[in-house]
């Protein structure tokens, strides 16, 4: 029977006669997922959070994780959507304006990074993961 952690077997909780307790940070869907899994396993779960369920990165996904319909994130629509998703608070990819150098350049790179060459140089390394995404307005590539 393989290990999961700390007291936690893959048939349940390992300390006879003792409850196993863990704290998962973050009320998000991966929190969330690792809390619903470790009570199904008999631990008792406290989880915590700054802001509150789904607040952060979930929000901004919606809760929604689909690796089938991941695209490049390197893709030319980032020079359009990119800016006016910064300054949008409600956006998903918003972030606060701030004199931050390391994060512009950040930012800067990233946005360099949104050519077709890189977006099909990405397209080819999910295909070898075996994830194909649904592809909208492009050239499909040979897999």
């Amino acid at each position: 029977m393989g290990h999961n952690g700390p007291g936690v077997h893959a048939g349940g909780v390992e300390e006879a006669g003792e409850l196993a307790t863990a704290i998962v940070i973050g009320a998000g869907m991966v929190g969330l997922a690792t809390a619903w899994h470790l009570q199904e396993r008999g631990v008792e779960v406290t989880v915590i959070d700054r802001d509150g369920v789904a607040a952060g990165s979930s929000w901004g996904n919606a809760g929604y994780l689909a690796p089938a319909k991941t695209l490049p994130l390197a893709d030319p629509s980032v020079w359009t959507y990119g800016p006016r998703a910064l300054i949008d608070a409600d956006a998903a990819l918003h972030v606060p304006l701030r004199v931050d150098p390391g994060l512009w350049g950040f930012l800067a790179r990233f946005v360099a990074h949104g050519t077709m060459r890189a977006w099909h140089r990405a397209m080819a390394a999910l295909a070898r993961l075996g994830i194909r995404p649904a592809i909208r307005n492009r050239t499909p590539i040979a897999v």
